[in-house]
């Protein structure tokens, strides 16, 4: 079986969802990246997200370009062993991409388009200084994100 994610907005095509169960054929988890398609959000949330990926990416050594929660998808059977090990909270997206890349799983990136003019749910100031915390405890071991 297949975990197939997307924001319950529908903000992001949901073209994704065919593509990515075409790929889920040979990659263990797809990527719908917003950084790679038609991101249509207000400068600064595409600003923050942006740095906050390429950070992110640098810290895991991968090449993933979207950590945001939606427009992914997984093999369950791939990320089951890991479910007691993902943030309770929105960076679960991290743990998930960082603990598959280190068990070797592929992966696939997709270019999607992301319509969101509204103001983000989230506090973006908020959910970046807890994201940084979260990389500066993988940077440094036995550091605590709290």
């Amino acid at each position: 079986p297949y975990l197939i994610i997307v924001d319950i907005d529908l903000s992001t095509d949901l073209d994704f969802v065919p593509r990515a169960l075409n790929l889920l054929e040979e990659h263990e988890f797809v990527v719908g990246a917003k950084a790679l398609g038609d991101d249509r959000r207000s400068w600064l949330r595409r600003t923050i997200s942006l740095m906050l990926s390429y950070y992110t990416a640098a810290v895991l050594h991968t090449t993933c370009v979207d950590y945001s929660n939606g427009a992914k998808a997984y093999r369950v059977e791939r990320i089951r062993p890991f479910a007691a090990e993902l943030d309770e909270g929105s960076v679960y997206v991290v743990d998930v991409v960082a603990l598959l890349s280190r068990a070797g799983a592929s992966f696939a990136q997709v270019p999607v388009t992301c319509i969101d003019s509204r103001e983000s749910r989230f506090n973006l100031l908020r959910e970046g200084v807890h994201r940084l915390k979260y990389l500066a405890a993988i940077e440094e071991p036995g550091a605590t994100s709290d």
